[in-house]
């Protein structure tokens, strides 16, 4: 993927960090200005720059913010290329930064806040925007093929049962997300998507665990009687197992935008 690091000069040690583990799993960076020419060949270049980029990642400071900033500039640029700036702006949040003093565009969509080793980090989540981008890319050009694959999600579902049944369409369109206090509230838009109406039960997960037999049981799966407690929500299922379920179901499991979305409802519920 082509992407573009805006930072501040005070965060280029950081900024160098993370261009080179992007380069370590083959993105195409843009990073260093340092060796573009000066005047107006400067600007017109970080312009083709940001419009041919496929994300921008934007590392969030106080210096970045500053009036005047270069990097402000290079935000502006993405907002006027861009209608939408879901899976095209990754906004990092390098150090500690005045929710007020962040520009409304890296505000719409979610802050990465990373933990531990920050090049690592960006580095998973560039992955992973890339891969559901290309996901989605696979999704758009088999329109032609939607009636087969209805026919074959029916079949699995049948196959595996009822997994593939019961779903809610959420349609796309823009909400409020965060709340100001554990996470900024921004605007952000969300492709539509489908959502289990209830969660994973203990009869849907033993199936699962039947059919793959390889899978770490959940915590207390011994104690459960799998007649009794078919019925209730499954537990105890770490992140890994629950991502593998889902791709057993011919699923995924939902970003924190759209898990978000769907929660809120049209009432906008906390």
């Amino acid at each position: 993927m082509k992407v573009f690091l805006s930072y501040a000069s005070e965060d280029r040690a950081a900024a160098r960090a993370i261009e080179l583990a992007l380069r370590a799993q083959g993105d195409d960076v843009f990073f260093d200005r340092d060796d573009l020419p000066p005047g107006e060949e400067y600007h017109a270049r970080i312009r083709r720059a940001i419009e041919q980029t496929g994300l921008l990642v934007f590392l969030i400071s106080p210096e970045a913010l500053d009036a005047g900033s270069y990097t402000l500039t290079e935000a502006q640029i993405a907002e006027k290329a861009w209608k939408h700036p879901a899976r095209r702006l990754l906004p990092v949040l390098l150090r500690p930064t005045p929710l007020e003093s962040i520009p409304p565009f890296l505000k719409s969509v979610t802050f990465l806040q990373p933990e531990g080793d920050v090049a690592a980090t960006v580095a998973h989540t560039v992955h992973r925007i890339a891969r559901e981008r290309r996901r989605s890319w696979v999704i758009k050009a088999a329109v032609p093929l939607l009636a087969a694959s209805i026919a074959i999600g029916a079949w699995l579902a049948s196959r595996q049962g009822g997994e593939g049944a019961d779903m809610v369409l959420v349609p796309a369109g823009a909400f409020t997300m965060g709340d100001n206090e554990n996470s900024p509230q921004r605007e952000v838009y969300v492709d539509a998507f489908r959502l289990d109406r209830h969660e994973v039960t203990v009869s849907q997960y033993s199936r699962f665990v039947e059919a793959t037999g390889s899978v770490r049981l959940p915590d207390a799966w011994e104690e459960l009687d799998l007649a009794k407690d078919a019925s209730l929500p499954v537990i105890g299922v770490d992140w890994h197992d629950a991502s593998a379920y889902c791709a057993w179901a011919g699923k995924r499991l939902p970003s924190e935008a759209e898990w978000e979305k769907a929660a809120r409802g049209t009432d906008a519920r906390t």
